[in-house]
């Protein structure tokens, strides 16, 4: 034990200083030992560009959207502890004098970004293939944004429209991209499949829709965002103040009943009137037409499908149907058609209904929701037809008798 113990204690001053030594030597050729290591994808940033210039592809960031590949010589320990992730290559374009040129990076230009690594003590060498960079001068515009609905909407709901239609966004970049965005333009593609039935039937009757069954859906955020290889790699956010207001008008689908009769008359062409006229053939009366004050009107529980209550509403007591009296081998069918008369006022009452007269900075935005009002308005009237209380279309048998013409709901017996 004693012979152990002098073996620790025997001269150990000289033994420290040994030990300290061979630490030393280890540490010295530890360090000396240098590996090769080649990291893809390195990011780029640039700092200090003047006002007036920019480079392409350079995102809000400082950071370029093509990266470099680069070559690491330096002390073996850090080279293999580094990683993708791990470094940026720092390029301060203050001093440049040239609009183009070859960017050689040394280990100055290197910026760890894990803190615990450090390069500029641990990299000897840098190697990149050519890498050019170009300054171009700094263009504004906006760029038209297509405003488009994919996929179809959350069952028994109609989309009806989607408004606005377009956007602009305000984009700032080299003129070469402000030249490709503005022939291009951008597209928003809202899919309806994102949006559920729940979503809808929880809503109630915006301050634009008098009845609940036309829903206003407001575009929440985070479909209201445009994508393309010059905006960078992920989805950036509309900047138009006016994506506010992105809305998907829905119709609640539902058979509505006209809860009325509908006058009917006969159409008698010029080509044969000295044939068939009313007072050879007038229209007959019987269970289904009756005559008021000289007027016929068909008596049966006609409904309507595929437009909204408001719109049955403003055109219920301005529906016809008109037969077309006309001779030939099959006098026992005649022709008829459902309209609308004057249809044009009773768009502007529609209209009147739904957008308010407002304030005079209002004007232009409900300028903008009365030409989506129209619009909707012509497409419900296009779409108008009758049909029976089990959903069926309606069916008329029009034909030529012997005191006239005799006009029956198919299904009355």
């Amino acid at each position: 034990m004693d012979k152990l113990i002098s073996l620790f204690t025997n001269q150990w001053p000289r033994k420290l200083i040994a030990l300290m030594a061979a630490i030393f030597v280890w540490l010295f050729v530890d360090q000396s030992i240098t590996d090769t290591i080649t990291i893809p994808n390195v990011p780029i940033r640039v700092i200090n560009l003047p006002d007036d210039m920019t480079i392409s592809g350079i995102q809000p960031n400082g950071i370029l959207n093509k990266r470099v590949n680069l070559t690491l010589i330096g002390t073996k320990n850090v080279i293999q502890s580094l990683g993708p992730g791990d470094l940026q290559v720092l390029v301060d374009a203050a001093n440049i004098n040239q609009e183009e040129w070859i960017l050689h990076i040394n280990r100055n230009n290197l910026v760890s970004l894990n803190p615990s690594i450090n390069l500029r003590n641990s990299i000897n060498h840098v190697r990149n293939p050519d890498y050019i960079i170009k300054l171009s001068k700094l263009a504004k515009a906006s760029i038209p944004i297509k405003v488009l609905t994919k996929g179809t909407p959350p069952n028994s709901y109609e989309l009806l429209d989607i408004w606005p239609r377009q956007l602009q966004f305000a984009y700032v970049g080299s003129e070469e991209e402000v030249r490709q965005l503005s022939q291009e333009g951008l597209t928003l593609e809202i899919d309806l499949g994102m949006i559920t039935k729940s979503d809808l039937d929880k809503l109630s009757s915006s301050k634009e829709n008098i009845h609940d069954d036309e829903i206003s859906y407001q575009v929440p955020g985070h479909l209201k965002k445009v994508s393309h290889w010059l905006l960078g790699n992920l989805p950036v956010e509309i900047n138009d103040p006016e994506v506010r207001h992105l809305h998907i008008d829905f119709l609640r689908q539902k058979s509505l009943a006209v809860g009325q009769d509908i006058a009917i008359r006969v159409f008698y062409p010029f080509s044969t009137i000295d044939v068939i006229n009313p007072s050879s053939y007038p229209l007959q009366e019987n269970q289904s037409v009756k005559k008021i004050q000289n007027l016929f009107f068909l008596s049966f529980p006609f409904y309507v499908q595929n437009v909204s209550s408001l719109f049955l509403e403003v055109v219920r007591d301005n529906l016809e149907i008109a037969i077309m009296a006309q001779t030939g081998h099959d006098n026992e069918h005649l022709g008829w058609s459902l309209n609308v008369i004057d249809h044009q006022a009773l768009e502007n009452r529609y209209v009147s209904y739904l957008v308010p007269s407002g304030k005079k900075d209002e004007i232009s935005s409900n300028k903008s929701r009365e030409i989506k009002i129209r619009s909707r308005f012509r497409k419900y009237l296009r779409k108008l037809a009758l049909f029976t209380e089990t959903d069926a279309p309606f069916q008329l048998n029009a034909a030529l008798v012997k005191d006239g013409i005799m006009a029956t709901p198919i299904d009355v017996k």
